[in-house]
């Protein structure tokens, strides 16, 4: 209905450049200008104040979305100036503006009878309400099937090699840089050549001092290949020749372990050749043609005729080095097809060139645009980058995949599920876990069952390399540890109220709380209360509870736990209740660390840290759905029998339900073994605000999740396909 839309510049329209990154259109921008042209509609674009004109004004030229400076700039001033000045300047037209802030670009321009639409860090959030509806995102599935006709139809293929073929594991490529210098640490090699270095053994160049210089480097040898650029590092820090080569050699290692390729558009590539098209790769890189060779050969990529690389041809994209690709096509560029993800590099320098170019976005655009932006503002430290920037690179690999999760399989659902949700969280989870033990004096971590199976998996990996205490998978859930203190007078009336609100009558709460075999059950008698029966009940509750009790006692002398020594206890959202019976008669001192708490009814009766502290309720109210998918592929424990040996229930999971669980447990182990191989810095912690954006940013998961009730000894479903 619209007769002029109007986009806030930064922010809204052109993302904010971070420390290493480029400025970029935000995707759905870059397709909703052109869109609205062709509908016939007029565009605005309104300069931020705290943003000079020149720069955004450059900008919006360099991604070609201005066409007429005079007519579609809006030179902001006073906020209601400027929106009373747009309203008196097309007083009869329906206007739209597209902005970012609430007050200034939402409500201001009401007041002036203009509408607004606020962008959130996600677009395809900002212009619907939130619902627990999925929300359909216009998709068309026929994109690659569009390149390629597009190949098809050239005869000379060129594809950008970073960002496109290959992708990296980092969330920005100067993170290479800050792991360069972090693994000359380690190698003993980034020890600084000063005096005050010598003396302490320390660099005195931190990993983000290094990354700036090593970025510089680049600016102010133009055209430089690695070797050029560590000669000006060699020179700028005083290095010896030979310090110099080992932390190239260093880069290049880490360049090698954080690329993978892009299998989607490795594909693409494949296609062209069976096509019998003529392929080139064309490349601003400052690695030299035959490291570059042995990279892509070391992932796949071997089946192209010429690599052009801007270090070799001493020209970039900008400057040249399309021209010596159209020069080897025959100065034919109507003949060529480029497939890049960088609007200027890719794009505006294609269209310069008069070569037919298609923009493939990158992870971190898709990301972006598929709800991540809060997530990758959220990283304060490297290795946090490293943990969002290695999730989405798996996630957001195929740039071809449907954004809608709900009309994706339901294994692919469980994948994304295991590698952007469960798998960060139980990385970040273990860096705490860590630094918390190396603080406390622990025996031994007592990972409790079942929750614990995944954690201790990762831990265990940790344990052999690090000084960490004994890991312990301990058979201890909240039923079987009640039922060591179930002849407490002071807990009846809690489970009383506990069964009742589940629909228990006495004699079920007998049965299924406090497992006494219907046998042993005693008649009731008449205008009996509830609270009488069970108290008749009461030298059978002692005697179950002295069998658990004596069971347990058993149990941890066989899991080699010694009295006095002191142990850490791992659980996943719990209240403390498991941790509050054993150590009220286990001769042991424990001290919890869970990954959060629905409540806190336990507190100050066991001592308990939490990961989470709730600065994310939506995940710690629906905790259940990642419960589920935490507990191991054994049944859940019964109870403890008294000769210590754990008695479990009949499995009540289906096999498929079983391997569901298995795909998103996999996923989750690769992500969290991929993290603490290439990222993990000892010391550091990954911030639970990460993690719970991670969380957040999928929104809606769309899996089935499943969960066990251990006191009604039935198995819940929640938020499932037919939920």
């Amino acid at each position: 209905p619209y007769d002029r839309v109007v986009c806030e510049v930064m922010d809204t329209l052109i993302r904010f450049p971070l420390t290493g990154e480029k400025p970029a259109v935000k995707e759905s921008f870059r397709e909703l200008i052109p869109w609205l042209r062709e509908q016939g509609k007029r565009v605005g674009f309104s300069l931020r104040k705290s943003f000079s004109d020149e720069k955004q004004v450059w900008m919006l030229r360099n991604f070609a979305l201005v066409k007429d400076e005079n007519e579609e700039l809006i030179h902001r001033q006073g906020e209601d100036l400027s929106f009373r000045m747009i309203r008196e300047t097309y007083p009869e037209e329906k206007i739209l503006y597209i902005g970012k802030g609430l007050v200034n670009e939402f409500i201001l321009p009401r007041c002036y009878g203009i509408d607004s639409r606020r962008v959130g860090e996600c677009w395809d959030s900002c212009l619907v309400p939130e619902t627990e509806e999925p929300v359909h995102i216009p998709f068309s599935g026929n994109r690659r099937e569009r390149i390629e006709t597009e190949i098809r139809k050239h005869t000379y293929i060129s594809f950008d090699v970073f960002d496109t073929l290959l992708i990296r594991k980092t969330l920005y490529p100067s993170d290479v840089f800050s792991l360069t210098w972090r693994r000359a640490g380690k190698a003993g090699v980034a020890d600084c050549d000063s005096a005050a270095g010598r003396k302490t053994g320390k660099s005195e160049i931190s990993d983000s001092d290094f990354a700036s210089a090593r970025r510089q480097a680049e600016l102010e040898c133009a055209y430089a290949d690695i070797y050029t650029i560590y000669e000006y590092l060699e020179d700028r820090f005083d290095w010896s020749a030979e310090k110099a080569r080992q932390i190239m050699e260093i880069e290049l290692g880490v360049e090698r372990d954080v690329l993978s390729p892009r299998k989607e558009v490795v594909e693409l590539l494949r296609y062209a050749r069976q096509q019998g098209k003529k392929i080139f790769l064309t490349s601003d890189m400052y690695l030299p043609g035959a490291f570059f060779r042995s990279l892509l050969a070391e992932n796949g990529i071997t089946e192209y005729d010429r690599l052009l690389v801007s270090c070799d041809c001493k020209k970039a994209k900008q400057t040249g080095l399309f021209e010596e690709l159209i020069a080897l096509c025959g100065g034919k560029s109507e003949l060529i097809l480029h497939l890049g993800d960088n609007p200027a590099a890719d794009g505006i320098a294609c269209e310069k060139a008069n070569i037919h170019s298609i923009l493939i976005p990158s992870v971190l655009d898709l990301a972006r645009e598929r709800g991540w932006e809060a997530a990758v503002h959220s990283s304060k430290s490297l290795q946090e980058r490293c943990l969002i920037g290695m999730t989405i690179a798996e996630m957001f690999r195929d740039p071809f995949q449907n954004p809608n999760l709900h009309e994706r399989s339901l294994e692919k659902r469980l994948w994304r599920y295991g590698t952007g949700a469960v798998g960060p969280l139980v990385s970040g989870f273990i860096t705490w876990l860590i630094e918390n033990l190396r603080e406390n004096d622990f025996d031994g971590v007592l990972f409790l069952a079942r929750d614990g199976y995944l954690p201790i998996q990762i831990y265990k990996k940790l344990q052999k390399k690090t000084q960490l205490p004994k890991a312990l998978y301990f058979y201890a859930n909240r039923h079987a540890a009640f039922l060591c203190g179930s002849d407490s007078e002071e807990r009846i009336t809690y489970i009383l109220d506990e069964g009742r609100q589940k629909g228990l009558s006495a004699r079920d709460i007998l049965k299924n709380i406090y497992r006494i075999p219907e046998k042993f059950l005693l008649p009731k008698e008449k205008e009996e209360t509830v609270v009488d029966y069970i108290d008749r009940h009461m030298p059978l509750m002692h005697t179950i509870a002295e069998a658990s009790r004596e069971g347990y006692r058993r149990y941890s002398e066989q899991c080699g736990m010694h009295p006095g020594k002191r142990y850490a206890v791992v659980d996943f959202v719990a209240a403390g209740t498991a941790q509050m019976y054993l150590q009220s008669f286990l001769p042991y001192p424990m001290k919890g660390f869970y990954f959060g708490s629905y409540n806190l009814e336990n507190k100050g009766k066991c001592d308990v840290d939490y990961y989470l502290h709730g600065s994310n309720p939506a995940f710690l109210n629906s905790f259940i759905e990642m419960e589920g998918y935490f507990t191991s592929p054994e049944p859940a424990q019964d109870c403890m029998g008294k000769d210590g040996t754990a008695v479990f229930f009949k499995e009540t999971r289906t096999q498929q339900e079983l391997q569901e669980f298995r795909m998103v447990y996999d996923a989750a182990m690769q992500i969290a073994e991929d993290f603490f191989r290439l990222f993990y810095q000892d010391g550091e912690t990954i911030s639970p605000a990460v993690v719970e954006e991670m969380y957040g940013a999928e929104g809606y998961h769309w899996v089935q999740q499943h969960a066990f009730d251990d006191w009604l000894q039935v198995p819940i479903r929640t938020r499932g396909d037919n939920a």
